[in-house]
């Protein structure tokens, strides 16, 4: 549990970092740091993906929906919506790479959403991976382990 925040964390850390480093690529003070920070970033996603994803190991992990609050989850998914909107608008008005901030800036939001939904989750379904049989396309095990 703990390798699926600390992935979704720094994928969110790299695309901030990222969009710092498009903004500070053209200043004479900042550039080296700048081109320094940004392929460490870009590096790291990978990283940092692998660690959120479970797809090296049997199992993973599914919040359990059902005991999930869906009016409380859709009021914060708006307010992180707004938040990364006016960011989104700010950095389109001020910088010339305004379709890769666009894009960051929704990858962002997708992060963000994802953490908050794990962060604030009390119930998880620990299960095991399916496994398909490819010549007939089905399922040949399927386990929940609760």
């Amino acid at each position: 549990m703990r390798n699926v925040r600390i992935g979704l964390a720094g994928m969110l850390i790299s695309v901030w970092v990222i969009i710092a480093a498009v903004f500070t690529r053209d200043s004479l003070n900042y550039w080296k740091i700048s081109h320094t920070s940004y392929q460490i970033a870009m590096f790291s996603i990978p990283a940092f993906m692998a660690l959120f994803s479970s797809k090296y190991k049997k199992h993973f992990l599914q919040i359990d929906f059902n005991k999930f609050s869906y009016h409380k989850m859709v009021q914060i998914v708006v307010v992180i919506g707004i938040i990364h909107v006016s960011f989104a608008a700010y950095f389109i008005q001020s910088s010339i790479a305004y379709l890769l901030i666009l894009i960051l800036t929704i990858a962002s939001f997708i992060f963000s959403v994802d953490l908050y939904t794990l962060m604030t989750a009390k119930s998880y379904r620990f299960r095991e991976h399916y496994h398909y049989d490819r010549e007939s396309q089905e399922i040949l095990y399927h386990e929940e382990i609760v």
